[in-house]
């Protein structure tokens, strides 16, 4: 930490072209890894977004750093600029990558349009997709086990909804039978199928959400059949969920 942290910005970045601000790479390898102290993870996760807003969210990352990048923006609940990184348009970026190699998996997310041939690198690289890909399943479907009940017995759904989306969704076949995680939102409402198969729980963890607001279809959630545990945490609602199939509603905030 004396060697590469710098206190006055707040980041680990001595990279020039990442500008006098935080690094995608070396500021979140630095909190995916532990290296941050507690009291300092807040103010280097801000320099670190600062840097990303001010590239454009254009990612700098690569085979070891991206999904590591991705997993700090999930553990720090950004799911907006998750989805600006992994929506964007344009050049370079993971869109403009899977456009360009629709047939293999690059290795370069900065691969020019106008020579896409040779500056692409590999093109049978299988550790990028691994890095970026299970944002899609584990953040948008929002599907984690539970470490102390392997097999999926029990698990957690916790999606993340950028404002940008307007739906996702994921199935998983578990021992049990079909998981299902899948949500819409319009006119600043949001609806989320879930299944819970049976002799399974899920702990359920709703973005955006007020406990008081939450129905499950037309029922509120402190009386709704199978939910339990209910708790309200910094705008996030968590409870217990049974075996079962629901449709929870609440207003996006």
């Amino acid at each position: 930490e004396k060697v590469f942290f710098d206190p006055v910005a707040s980041t680990f970045s001595r990279q020039p072209d990442s500008g006098p601000w935080g690094s995608d790479v070396e500021d979140s390898y630095a909190l995916f890894t532990g290296v941050v102290p507690a009291g300092r993870r807040d103010k280097v996760y801000a320099s670190m977004i600062d840097g990303v807003r001010k590239r454009g969210h254009t990612p700098i990352t690569g085979l070891i750093t991206t999904g590591p990048f991705l997993q700090t923006l999930a553990e720090f609940g950004d799911a907006d600029d998750a989805y600006e990184l992994m929506g964007r348009e344009g050049f370079p970026g993971l869109r403009n990558l899977l456009r360009l190699s629709p047939d293999g998996v690059a290795e370069h997310f900065y691969v020019s349009p106008s020579d896409a041939r040779n500056s692409m690198g590999s093109r049978c690289h299988a550790g990028l997709t691994g890095a970026p890909f299970p944002w899609f399943y584990h953040v948008l479907g929002g599907l984690r086990p539970d470490d102390d009940q392997p097999g999926l017995k029990k698990f957690t759904l916790a999606p993340q909804i950028p404002a940008k989306l307007e739906s996702a969704g994921i199935t998983h076949e578990s021992p049990y039978g079909t998981i299902v995680s899948r949500w819409s939102q319009k006119d600043g409402q949001i609806a989320y199928d879930v299944t819970v198969p049976p002799n399974s729980t899920a702990r359920v963890i709703l973005p955006k959400a007020k406990a008081e607001q939450v129905r499950v279809d037309e029922t509120s959630l402190d009386k709704a059949a199978g939910v339990s545990s209910i708790r309200q945490d910094n705008g996030l609602v968590s409870f217990d969920l049974a075996a079962g199939n629901y449709v929870f509603h609440w207003p996006a905030r």
